[in-house]
């Protein structure tokens, strides 16, 4: 795996977030995920994930130009590409 198909998942805190803005939030576990859930899980920017979409699981919604994660689907080929003892 090269260096720009390296992923950096963040892992869900413990206590929850601070209160403010919303920034230190899980995805919620249920339904689609836009773009904003897809990065704060995967800890990519935008534009990496944009460029990675040819190979990160994803639908484009009907009858427009945004994009959905389904976030089973993101779990399981996170889970394929990550290497046993996590390095």
């Amino acid at each position: 795996m090269n260096d720009s198909e390296r992923l950096h998942v963040v892992r869900p805190a413990r206590g929850g977030g601070d209160g403010g803005d919303g920034g230190d939030r899980q995805p919620p576990e249920d339904g689609l995920w836009g773009i904003e859930e897809a990065m704060r899980y995967l800890g990519v920017g935008r534009s990496w994930l944009y460029s990675h979409l040819h190979v990160v699981p994803h639908t484009r919604l009907p009858d427009c130009r945004k994009v959905a994660f389904e976030p089973g689907a993101l779990r399981a080929w996170v889970k394929s590409r990550t290497t046993p003892g996590g390095k």
